[in-house]
């Protein structure tokens, strides 16, 4: 690799280096800002809670009504500082995503370069992945996606680096961005124990590790429990659960593979080879394995987390692991074809980059462009009409209560859950939507005053107590159903209660 380096600084001059970095970030910016008015609904949450957050309305969704409805407690305080500062709370989302997304690409490179020990095969790597479609898809939404991938990053980077204690510092924060990586802290710990032969240095770097985290942890759980009555995320619990059930398993199995084979199928392929014939080879690489185990045992884990707790995964979940799919792909190339990596590596790079171009050209940027108009044509109108034509203290149920309730400042009945705690406990009792409205669920838990029911079909609900208003349409809900779906006001007709 260092012969191909020392060639690479004869044929190519330092400064050839940099432009084609800069013009990679140029590139990334140029097609994040293709998209940039693409908002998924999520991010409207985060928007909601911060908006409460900056009005000294508590840590809620709904004014006063405290809930833990977002993944990321991390992320809304960002987003609440920036918004307290004075910066339109939706600009502040977006930019200050796409700057942690950029932050990412730069120490991506870092993390290449320190795996594979060679600055132009990292920058190839950090080529296939800042033109990972997934990535790209994310950034700039206003999600928390981009700062977990930088904080998970950080971490791997001062491990290999020996900065224990700094990789604490971050892994702290990382577990309040993506609560999964709770996986990573225990990962943490069996890789210092494998890594430390005197056990008084084991010992110690156990104890201060845990005291940077009950620093940071502690007193945000301590919160969450005395006004959440939980520690994990609302979010979390409606998407997994430890059910024994082969057909959820199968769906979770298909879902990863499908989300990782479209964008990352050949460096998943190359990583698993890599790893089973190092395994196979245990007692000849038996260092390398060590030294390398926290970032190999974290993809494995991820991946059998999500399979074993059913979760509802999507792209963006999987993002924690796509930077480890690349730069260990990268470097077991390097490392089993030697004679042939050179001439292998470019090929492989321009597959990689073609394959992700074509998903985010031909399905990705379709998909969020409806879902854009979508919202813009269907969310917002709905929530704008509510704010103007219902009185301030209305309570009104919605299947997806980002958007709509953010611009409608009413108090939302969360059909999902997410925000409204009792219709969570019935949705784990196995209540799907349709159960929730035909059994009126939104009477008994919350008295709404007016329902939002989605559907492929308008105005379908026959029931003498819920008046329809009007109707929207959106198109684009998932990557793979482009079905028209129909959102259908209601008024709740609260004098034919007794029918």
């Amino acid at each position: 690799m260092k012969v191909f380096s020392s060639l690479n600084n004869r044929l190519f001059p330092e400064s050839i280096f940099y432009i084609i970095f800069f013009l990679l970030i140029g590139s990334f910016i140029f097609i994040s800002y293709s998209h940039f008015s693409y908002t998924p609904d999520d991010t409207f949450i985060y928007l909601q809670f911060s908006r409460n957050i900056i009005n000294g309305d508590g840590f809620a969704f709904n004014s006063g009504d405290p809930t833990y409805g977002v993944t990321s407690p991390l992320w809304t305080l960002i987003i609440s500082l920036l918004g307290y500062l004075g910066l339109n709370l939706l600009s502040a989302a977006k930019y200050a995503d796409l700057f942690f997304a950029l932050a990412g690409i730069l120490f991506f490179y870092k993390l290449a370069n320190k795996v594979i020990q060679d600055k132009w095969i990292a920058l190839f790597a950090t080529v296939a992945f800042a033109f990972n479609a997934w990535f790209i898809r994310w950034t700039g939404t206003g999600m928390e996606t981009s700062l977990s991938i930088f904080f998970m990053i950080v971490v791997f980077l001062s491990v290999l680096n020996k900065k224990y204690y700094f990789a604490v510092f971050f892994l702290s924060l990382l577990i309040l961005v993506r609560p999964e990586t709770i996986l990573l802290a225990f990962f943490y710990f069996v890789f210092i124990y494998m890594n430390v032969e005197d056990v008084k240095i084991f010992f110690k770097r156990t104890g201060i590790s845990l005291g940077i985290f009950g620093f940071i942890l502690v007193p945000w759980f301590v919160y969450a429990y005395t006004n959440f009555g939980s520690i994990i995320p609302n979010t979390a619990l409606a998407k997994a659960g430890l059910s024994i059930n082969p057909d959820n398993f199968y769906w979770t199995f298909k879902d990863i593979f499908k989300t990782i084979s479209v964008t990352d199928g050949l460096p998943f392929i190359f990583f698993l080879i890599g790893v089973m014939f190092t395994l196979v080879k245990f007692e000849k690489y038996k260092v390398w394995l060590k030294s390398n185990f926290l970032p190999l045992s974290w993809v494995i884990g991820l991946i059998f987390l999500y399979l074993i707790t059913q979760a509802n995964v999507v792209s963006r979940y999987l993002l924690m692991i796509t930077p480890l799919l690349i730069i260990y792909s990268f470097y077991f190339v390097t490392k089993w074809l030697a004679k042939y990596y050179k001439s292998f590596l470019i090929i492989f790079t321009i597959l990689i980059v073609s394959q992700n171009i074509y998903i985010y050209k031909y399905y990705v940027k379709p998909s969020i462009d409806a879902f854009t108009k979508g919202t813009n044509e269907c969310f917002i109108p709905l929530g704008t009409w509510l704010k103007n034509n219902t009185e301030k203290n209305s309570v009104v149920m919605v299947p997806d209560i980002g958007a709509i309730g953010y611009y409608s400042e009413r108090k939302i009945c969360d059909a999902a859950g997410l925000v409204t705690n009792e219709i969570l406990s019935y949705k784990k009792s196995g209540f799907a939507y349709q159960d929730i409205i035909e059994n009126k669920l939104y009477n008994d838990v919350c008295n709404a005053d007016y329902v939002i029911h989605r559907s492929n079909y308008f105005n379908d609900i026959n029931d003498s107590r819920l008046l329809p208003i009007f109707h929207k349409k959106i198109e684009g809900l998932g990557l793979e159903d482009m079905r028209t779906v129909y959102y259908t006001l209601y008024k709740v007709n609260k004098k034919n209660e007794g029918e």
